[in-house]
């Protein structure tokens, strides 16, 4: 670190937190081709504690729903100077990554 005041402090860096509807229709604008791999349709919080019984994978998703997830980065902000991506460049970059991975 190059900034004095940030000697032996910690700095939050997370933005908005978005539903996967809004970041579905970040993918499905920024890359069409994989639109199809999307999810079309959201499913309900209760209905997710339903089929997270049979699957695995969706139970340790299901204990984050419905949970206030907003965090503040104003600190990195104000003593670092900070300025983070937006939302959609952040999901963009994302995507990129994951798709030269080949991962997607």
């Amino acid at each position: 670190m190059t900034v004095a005041d940030a000697a032996g402090e910690r700095f939050l860096i997370g933005g908005a937190a978005l539903s996967l509807a809004d970041i579905s229709a970040v993918l499905r604008r920024h890359f069409p081709a994989y639109a199809g791999k999307l999810p079309k349709i959201i499913l309900p919080n209760w209905m997710a504690a339903i089929a997270a019984r049979f699957d695995p994978g969706l139970r340790l998703v299901v204990r984050e729903l419905g949970r206030d997830q907003r965090i503040s980065n104003d600190k990195a902000r104000r003593i670092l100077g900070w300025a983070p991506r937006t939302e959609e460049e952040a999901i963009k970059a994302s995507a990129e990554s994951l798709i030269a991975a080949g991962l997607v």
